[in-house]
């Protein structure tokens, strides 16, 4: 009994290490002082379940521009200019936030659905504390602290 025992709990560990999430990306983007758009991309789309834990940056961010143009994103929140390299700004980031998680701003962003009305929604909603420059290049201990405020702009759902 006590070898079957034995079997089905080291059984139950081995299944349970090969489904666990490797925290690699995650301490690299922790580490990060200047975020970029593609751990950006990383994050929300890990997030909304869209890709695997275990893509690179590049391809996050490829995959970020498809589903932007799936999701009908508001132009401006993936720009021409943009690459997977490039850092990423505060108001960036909200915009795309508020695109991803699909966020209903107040007036003026319905109107004008820009990175400026974006960062000035988050801030509103309390998912953005602190008074941060909305051009400052966002840290990646700050980007996944937003990530993890944004659900309560929904009342917890995704």
């Amino acid at each position: 009994m006590k070898r079957i025992v034995c079997g089905v709990l080291a059984a139950c560990v081995f299944v349970a290490a090969l489904f666990g999430q490797s925290a690699q990306r995650i301490d690299e983007i922790l580490d990060t002082n200047a975020a970029t758009f593609g751990q950006a991309a990383y994050l929300i789309l890990t997030s909304l379940d869209a890709i695997s834990d275990d893509t690179d940056f590049q391809t996050a961010f490829a995959e970020m521009c498809q589903f932007a143009e799936q999701q009908g994103f508001k132009k401006g929140s993936i720009h021409s200019s943009a690459a997977e390299a490039k850092s990423i700004s505060m108001k960036e980031y909200a915009f795309l936030l508020m695109q991803a998680f699909k966020v209903r701003g107040g007036a003026m962003y319905r109107m004008y659905p820009c990175p400026r009305y974006a960062y000035r929604d988050l801030r509103y909603f309390g998912v953005i504390q602190e008074d941060i420059d909305p051009d400052s290049v966002l840290s990646g201990r700050m980007m996944l602290q937003l990530l993890g405020q944004i659900d309560t702009v929904q009342g917890g759902a995704k």
